[in-house]
């Protein structure tokens, strides 16, 4: 079983821990009680379990959980971590995609961050090689191996978008906040969940994203096949044949 459901954005916090927790485990305790439990469950998770935003906390939490439920039984437990995923049909970073066709790029933080990505295709992989390798434990940070800039990605978004004047803004980290606190009310008030919130501010805030990959390289003989260059093409490709830009 590969359980990749979860909430990366709601409109109040603690709603991260029913959606990301708890559905996770009446999942796994309607499962037993069926009598329907997997040999092999995929579990993904989030590097964001390692940098205690309230969504990563609820990761974090369903991980553990998950541990102390499984170890010891007949299902083998596999939790993926992957660092921030982009790929056709995405929408988080398609923002970023749409504010480079307006010739605007917003940076926020003065301090240099060096940032990780996963393009869809080489975590779906990933999966697929712990199926078909029959791995039965273990817990895996996903990237493409590489370590980028702040504007790595939008570089190549405006290089692929064929966009020639892009203007640069680099906001404080404290503008990001106050403007992340009034988009997260202002979508209590409207009952949709904003992509710009209090959590999301603490995971834009954390300067460093690397992380330690070699056991996908060990035991999964993990060879990314898509670094950001050859990603980015691939995903504004899509994007301009789907008519999303």
């Amino acid at each position: 079983m590969i359980h990749a459901a979860g909430a990366t954005k709601c409109v109040k916090q603690e709603e991260f821990d029913f959606h990301n927790y708890l559905c996770t485990r009446h999942l796994v305790e309607a499962l037993k009680a069926a009598d329907m439990m997997p040999r092999q469950f995929i579990y993904l998770s989030s590097l964001s379990a390692t940098y205690g935003s309230t969504y990563g906390n609820s990761k974090l939490k369903t991980e553990r959980w998950l541990h102390e439920t499984l170890d010891g039984s007949e299902t083998g437990l596999v939790v993926f971590r992957p660092t921030g995923v982009y790929g056709p049909r995405e929408k988080d970073y398609f923002m970023m995609v749409q504010s480079i066709g307006r010739h605007v790029d917003i940076a926020v933080g003065f301090e240099p961050q060096v940032l990780t990505f996963v393009y869809v295709k080489d975590l779906v992989g990933a999966i697929i090689s712990a199926i078909e390798k029959g791995v039965m434990e273990g817990t895996f940070n996903v990237t493409d191996g590489g370590e980028y800039s702040s504007r790595a990605f939008s570089d190549l978004i405006q290089q692929e978008m064929g966009v020639k004047h892009v203007v640069h803004v680099t906001a404080p980290l404290w503008v990001l906040k106050a403007v992340s606190v009034v988009s997260e009310e202002i979508g209590k008030q409207t009952g949709r969940p904003s992509t710009l919130n209090r959590d999301k501010y603490k995971m834009m805030a954390q300067r460093d994203w690397r992380c330690d990959i070699s056991g996908m390289i060990d035991v999964l003989g993990y060879h990314p096949q898509w670094n950001l260059a050859r990603g980015v093409k691939e995903t504004i490709a899509w994007y301009k044949e789907n008519g999303w830009i």
